[in-house]
């Protein structure tokens, strides 16, 4: 290949009907009464992959990784970090109208997100978005 934008776009095999994303932040929030700010992550990063299907169907995964934090204003409780997962299902053939199923936490991981409570577990979203 040489060394062209299209080159690098076939050697990701990405075509016009696909979107990948990659999100990521970083915190070095300190406050003077505590170690770190209670309940940010430091780092918190995401990736997703969106394809676009020719009857007006969008199927996007996609994961994502934070970082433990504290989880009180001392410092001294930590929660451990994750990984999550989702997937979000679009449909957009009805004009202006959307349809919209959204999963998330697929895997149903019990992590904890505040000492001693549990993040949502498997969840599912559905709606619809109009737009004019």
């Amino acid at each position: 290949y040489k060394k062209t934008g299209r080159a690098a776009i076939k050697l990701a095999n990405i075509s016009s009907n696909d979107y990948f994303a990659v999100k990521s932040t970083m915190r070095a929030g300190k406050s003077t009464a505590a170690k770190s700010i209670p309940y940010l992550p430091e780092f918190e990063a995401s990736a997703a992959w969106t394809h676009r299907f020719g009857f007006g169907v969008d199927v996007s995964p996609n994961v994502g990784v934070v970082s433990p934090q504290d989880v009180d204003v001392a410092g001294s409780a930590r929660a451990g970090g994750h990984v999550w997962t989702g997937m979000k299902v679009q449909y957009r053939g009805l004009g202006n109208l959307e349809i919209f199923l959204n999963a998330t936490n697929l895997v149903n991981q019990k992590y904890e997100r505040w000492k001693g409570y549990q993040a949502e577990p498997f969840r599912v979203t559905a709606g619809l978005t109009y737009r004019w």
